[in-house]
């Protein structure tokens, strides 16, 4: 079995494919820790809501809504820390949640 690039014919055992598959799986791993990460910090942030009590209003205070939003971040990302969980890979997640809100 061999791979083709660019009409040259590559061995698959050759030492860059075996680099490439390396890289591949650390960028693999990386992903899933990222996603494992954010999906942790989704369900504590959600969690955090019915923890503190929040609950739906037809209030539209803008200002009321971003203080229930920054304290289910903070619960969650407290009880997380509190429990070692590493949530350093969902940062970029954070740093959107920053500047998109």
């Amino acid at each position: 079995e061999h791979v083709v690039v660019e009409e040259d014919v590559i061995d698959p055992h050759h030492a860059l494919c075996a680099e490439l598959d390396v890289v591949d799986e650390r960028s693999m791993e990386f992903r899933e820790r990222i996603f494992e990460s954010v999906v942790a910090t989704v369900l504590l942030h959600e969690i955090g809501h019915h923890v503190l009590g929040h609950i739906p209003t037809r209030d539209n205070n803008l200002y009321h809504a971003r203080l229930r939003e920054m304290a289910a971040d903070q619960w969650a990302i407290e009880l997380a820390v509190d429990s070692g969980y590493d949530l350093r890979p969902a940062v970029p997640m954070f740093l959107v949640d920053l500047f998109y809100k």
